[in-house]
């Protein structure tokens, strides 16, 4: 899925930001689809509930839909996934030692619409991972030695504000607390996204046509 991803934005990318001279206005009754990019990533994890990690990394995608139900507000329902790699690309790395923070996360906002900016806020659910793991390389074909996994499902706030670049193109920061463990009822607990991402909205059709 991610390789397809990418691909699809490197056909879209050119024509996106050769055409940034006009901003289309958003409609009550647009729809709209959205690719997401949360490219740079930081992600602060309370594993099991045992002990905390914070990393900065790289690579994540998205998609969401939206609707405007006034000419200045919207709704939107998204679908992310935000990794902490070391290296900017989506390119497997294999080593003796490995580690990974990764999340993936639903969320649902309101948002509201000011000149080239939007700003949103909603909640999210969210499965917050912690993996490390070790790789014998000395004898063909063997499994891995030891691994080990914390997850952590999670209800908490999704917070996020955009900057329109052109007609579909745009960049934003996004911040999403996970406040409450769902699977130790619902147990506080305090974990969270930080992201720089790319988003690219396309209008597939308005309500008010039909």
């Amino acid at each position: 899925m991610r390789t397809i991803f990418i691909f699809i934005l490197m056909i879209v990318c050119p024509s996106v930001f050769g055409q940034n001279k006009k901003i289309m206005e958003f409609q009550k009754g647009d729809f709209r689809l959205d690719l997401k990019l949360p490219w740079v990533n930081y992600l602060s994890l309370n594993p099991g509930e045992q002990f905390k990690e914070s990393r900065f990394g790289f690579v994540g995608e998205g998609l969401g839909f939206e609707y405007n139900y006034t000419n200045r507000k919207f709704l939107e329902t998204s679908f992310s996934f935000a990794a902490t790699s070391e290296i900017p690309l989506p390119v497997h790395v294999d080593r003796e030692y490995n580690k990974s923070l990764w999340t993936f996360y639903v969320s649902l906002t309101d948002n509201f619409i000011k000149n080239r900016f939007t700003v949103g806020y909603g909640i999210n659910y969210a499965d917050n991972r912690w993996t490390e793991w070790v790789r014998d390389f000395s004898t063909v074909g063997l499994p891995t030695e030891r691994r080990t996994e914390f997850s952590n499902k999670t209800l908490g706030l999704n917070l996020n504000t955009y900057y329109r670049l052109g007609k579909t193109a745009n960049v934003g920061i996004t911040y999403r607390p996970s406040l409450f463990n769902v699977e130790k009822d619902f147990d506080i607990l305090y974990e969270h996204l930080i992201s720089i991402e790319f988003m690219w909205r396309f209008r597939l059709f308005s309500i008010k046509s039909y």
